[in-house]
């Protein structure tokens, strides 16, 4: 029984661990504020392309479009999907 409460207390206290890197490892400094009002200039665009199985084979290109963290937008690479085709 002393066996199973050293587990456990090495168990919660490595997911506590866990839970407190993750939430400090996000810094500030990764940011930046930007005061104009440029959507263009200020979007953050992702291409993203998955080529893999999951239950069959896909092949997605999509381009994944951020603006302050409050609207994202994902669209299909059309050009490079007929391409794969």
């Amino acid at each position: 029984m002393n066996l199973l409460f050293k587990f456990l207390g090495v168990f919660i206290f490595t997911i506590f661990a866990v839970a407190v890197e993750k939430a400090n490892s996000q810094v500030p400094e990764g940011y930046s504020y930007s005061p104009s009002i440029d959507i263009d200039s200020n979007t953050v665009i992702n291409d993203f392309q998955f080529n893999g199985y999951t239950d069959y084979w896909h092949d997605d290109y999509d381009r994944w479009m951020r603006y302050g963290s409050l609207f994202k937008i994902a669209i299909s690479d059309l050009s490079k999907t007929i391409i794969q085709s």
